[in-house]
């Protein structure tokens, strides 16, 4: 196993878990991964998602809860006009990233890892 930090002299507007290179058939885009294993409060994550509106480097940010309350919360915490922010279940994304439902909080609507690499 080798591992690489291809971004430590990358500024970004908050330290993410993970800057990932997603890639699904000829579809690819980096986005940012969150993963929320204590959900903190509705406050703090409308703070997050402001903050990410001045994310020069990324444009796609994935948050992975434990549960479907948890997205919920971060649906009702979600500014209008936020940035492109997906939200899903951390064991459905693990064991089926290509098809996991992800909920996208611009539109609420849920959809999948296709769609989030437009």
């Amino acid at each position: 196993m080798r591992a690489q930090n291809r971004v430590a002299s990358i500024r970004f507007v908050k330290e993410y878990d993970a800057v990932v290179s997603f890639r699904l058939g000829d579809r690819r885009a980096e986005g940012a991964l969150e993963f929320e294993r204590t959900v903190k409060s509705t406050d703090a994550y409308f703070r997050i998602f402001t903050l990410l509106k001045d994310e020069g480097q990324l444009d796609r940010f994935l948050f992975l809860v434990p549960d479907s309350k948890s997205q919920l919360l971060l649906r009702d915490a979600a500014p209008s006009h936020c940035p492109r922010i997906y939200v899903g279940l951390t064991r459905e994304f693990q064991s089926q990233p290509a098809t996991a439902p992800l909920l996208d909080l611009r539109s609420s609507s849920t959809v999948s890892l296709a769609a989030c690499l437009h």
